[in-house]
């Protein structure tokens, strides 16, 4: 659980996971728990090793196991993960640049 106390700044974390299999089934059950996982804040669908990558929150690194111990293992159809800790941000957008100008 991320603490709600003022000055807590959590660790963000991404997550490559791949899948047992690829049917719809199990890419269904995926997507149905990690909709319901409020450390994870965004979910792509990728191509290339990974099938999915997470951008996780965790107040630190005991919360993060505690996340992938409890959250992410009981999902069960998940064949593999790595995780990638970020210890800096360079440049963070949160508007869209005008395309095509």
């Amino acid at each position: 659980m991320i603490p709600q106390h003022m000055g807590c700044l959590p660790i963000t974390v991404f997550v490559r996971v791949t899948l047992q299999g690829h049917t719809a089934d199990v890419a269904g059950l995926f997507k149905n728990e990690v909709r319901n996982i409020p450390e994870v804040l965004e979910c792509y669908v990728m191509t290339g090793a990974a099938d999915y990558l997470l951008r996780v929150v965790a107040s630190d690194l005991k919360d993060y196991e505690r996340f992938v111990r409890q959250r992410i293992h009981k999902i069960g159809c998940i064949n593999s993960i790595y995780t990638s800790f970020v210890y800096g941000v360079v440049k963070q957008a949160h508007v869209f640049p005008k395309l095509g100008a």
